[in-house]
């Protein structure tokens, strides 16, 4: 997204999680003026209102961030890309791991390891009580699988066009947001692909 848009994006992200606390906290007070008789119970109600509200409305910022901030942030990778300071795709690959681990790590999309396999690389693997030796391409079921230990598997293909430039799978731990899976589709379509054939190409 561009820095331009930065007070903008900035702004509706900050209306939406205070609208939210404000209704919330509405909503509490509608729920001791129908059920409760003595006016004391607001004091609570109102404490435990802006608690969660804080609480829910940190996280809303967080997950709402997400399309400003992972651009943004891989655009390091990107411009060493251009920059020819990666002597190899394994190089780019290594970093790539650091980067979505050092990145997703909040609830709702805590990444714990993962294995990333670009075309003329050696596997990268990201270790996380997970054998990966296990998964073939029967293992997943539209791209995801559930696994032990409250874990989730999402296998990540990773083309351009016609161009097969190897695959990722990406493990995550604890509640996963149902739309994980999109944003690293998104990701690997807007950002990835074309970083990977610059590479190969050189």
């Amino acid at each position: 997204m561009f820095s331009s848009f930065n007070n903008i994006y900035t702004f509706i992200i900050k209306s939406t999680v205070i609208t939210f606390g404000i209704i919330f906290t509405i909503i509490c007070c509608l729920l001791v003026y129908f059920f409760f008789d003595n006016l004391l119970w607001y004091i609570p109600f109102i404490l435990i209102a802006t608690i969660v509200s804080i609480l829910v409305g940190a996280y809303l910022y967080v997950v709402l961030s997400i399309p400003f901030k992972l651009p943004g942030q891989f655009d390091v990778l990107k411009n060493k890309v251009a920059l020819r300071e990666y002597q190899h795709v394994q190089d780019f690959q290594t970093e790539l791991a650091e980067f979505l681990i050092g990145f997703f790590n909040f609830f709702g999309a805590n990444i714990v390891g993962g294995k990333f396999h670009l075309a003329k690389c050696e596997p990268k693997i990201i270790e996380c009580d997970v054998d990966f030796s296990a998964f073939n391409k029967d293992s997943f079921k539209n791209n995801k699988k559930k696994l032990k230990n409250n874990k989730r598997a999402f296998h990540l293909p990773v083309k351009l066009g016609s161009h097969q430039l190897g695959y990722i799978i990406l493990i995550t731990e604890g509640y996963t947001l149902p739309l994980f899976y999109s944003i690293m589709k998104d990701f690997e379509n807007h950002y990835l692909d074309d970083q990977i054939i610059h590479l190969i190409k050189e």
